[in-house]
């Protein structure tokens, strides 16, 4: 919700070679959590984290990824910590904001 303008530049582009956005803990969206934590092995989005994108077509979106795992469950849940239990992953539940005009405002 602090995100209240888009930059101007400095935006990645995805290649065949490249990503757009990284898999790096530093400059990603998530990390991965060690076998000895809880919730082991498990990934988790960093929190208040604004992926700004700017689409082919030139306007601007603002994008916060909540949740990696159906149903956007609770990491703390006993559900989600038993591996055997563990929603499945590759379930993107996020937020998002548009702007529609070309403006980089939000």
């Amino acid at each position: 919700d602090s995100v209240l303008e888009a930059p101007e530049d400095g935006y990645a582009q995805e290649g065949a070679d490249t990503q757009a956005i990284p898999f790096d803990g530093e400059n990603g969206w998530f990390f991965l959590t060690d076998t000895f934590v809880t919730p082991a092995n498990a990934i988790l989005p960093y929190e208040m984290r604004t992926l700004i994108i700017k689409t082919g077509s030139g306007n601007y979106a603002k994008l916060e990824i909540q949740s990696y795992y159906k149903g956007n469950p609770d990491p703390l849940s006993e559900a989600f910590i038993n591996t055997d239990t563990r929603p499945d992953a590759g379930y993107y539940t996020f937020r998002y904001r548009i702007q529609p005009n070309g403006s980089r405002s939000f």
